[in-house]
């Protein structure tokens, strides 16, 4: 991935939207351009290097200055480790930063060391988050990935971003508090501009399956409220007809028995998931079902059962959705399909 930064315009970069994969930066300070090389997903060293063929400027020069804390930037956002000569010139590039910069919220590797899942998930996470403008108010999803939606959001909003969010969750709640993301209480919002949230399943109509995480009552809200919803998720995600993952169903406790005696006259298999709670205090059935031929069907007759609450069947609410593919991030839309290099 290149991007060339010509005139020195370095405010053209802001540094949290491109993570640097190592622990130290290479910098040459030149008359012209810059090129920032990075490959940021797959974990290879990158460095900023010249792009004319201008001799190396002092450090207090004039031009040497923005190129000077701009590097400064980047390096005290993704707190990577240099050496003192970061002022003279050139300092060598070579280990992953995941080994120095922390996770900010729960779904990153505490060990710095990320699966290509991992990989995978924070590219879509990341990709999508370039939807954002500022004075958005943008609904934060529940789950692995969009934590990693959720971190991103949290370094623009230090660098100046100025957006307002509502969480789906609890857990999603205290991450965005954690990274500093301002929030409202969903009860006082009628409209969303904005929704970042994973899923368990996604095919090419954008019909999705939601909830592994127990949030899919607030996260269709939140859905339903938005003018356009965007899902995230990893290549293991991506299907050609949703049905094999287990759809998750809010119940209230009242009516457990009942919701799903009726759920399996559907021809679910049902487990109830032990010891876990819903954020309103509910209990969640997981389906399974051995073929799902008319998911829209499905949904009506579920949404018919008293005292089911939600279901995990997103199929009108997703407007694109951003898919991590190994090195590429491919974007969904309801009316097109693209691909990101």
């Amino acid at each position: 991935m290149i991007i060339e930064i010509s005139s020195c315009d370095y405010s053209q970069i802001r540094p949290e939207l491109y993570p640097i994969p190592l622990a130290k930066i290479g910098v040459n300070s030149v008359n012209g351009g810059v090129r920032f090389v990075r490959d940021a997903f797959l974990g290879r060293p990158a460095s900023i290097v010249a792009n004319s063929s201008g001799a190396p400027q002092p450090a207090n020069s004039a031009e040497f200055r923005p190129l000077r804390e701009w590097v400064a930037k980047i390096v005290e956002y993704w707190r990577v480790p240099i050496g003192s000569n970061i002022m003279t010139g050139v300092i060598a590039a070579r280990q992953p930063i995941g080994k120095y910069r922390q996770p900010l919220v729960s779904g990153s590797s505490a060990s710095g060391e990320t699966t290509m899942i991992d990989d995978e998930k924070r590219a879509a996470a990341y990709a999508a988050v370039e939807e954002v403008r500022p004075g958005m108010l943008v609904g934060l999803g529940t789950g692995t990935t969009a934590a990693f939606a959720i971190e991103r959001l949290g370094g623009l909003v230090r660098a100046g971003l100025d957006i307002r969010a509502v969480a789906t969750s609890r857990r999603s709640e205290e991450a965005a508090r954690a990274a500093g993301i301002a929030l409202l209480d969903f009860a006082d919002v009628e409209t969303v501009d904005l929704t970042i949230d994973g899923a368990d399943e996604i095919d090419e109509r954008l019909s999705a399956i939601k909830g592994a995480g127990g949030a899919m009552l607030r996260e269709k809200i939140v859905a339903a409220a938005s003018r356009r919803m965007i899902v995230i998720a990893d290549a293991s995600k991506r299907v050609e007809r949703i049905g094999r993952a287990k759809l998750p169903v809010e119940v209230l406790p009242f009516a457990r028995a009942f919701v799903a005696a009726r759920l399996e006259n559907l021809g679910a298999r049902t487990i109830l998931r032990q010891g876990d709670r819903t954020d309103q205090g509910n209990l969640v059935i997981d389906c399974i079902f051995p073929e799902m031929p008319d998911p829209c069907a499905l949904a009506a007759a579920i949404s018919a059962i008293p005292g089911a609450l939600g279901h995990g069947l997103f199929l009108d609410e997703v407007d694109c959705a951003y898919i991590g593919e190994g090195d590429r991030v491919i974007r969904l839309e309801r009316q097109a399909t693209s691909g990101i290099a």
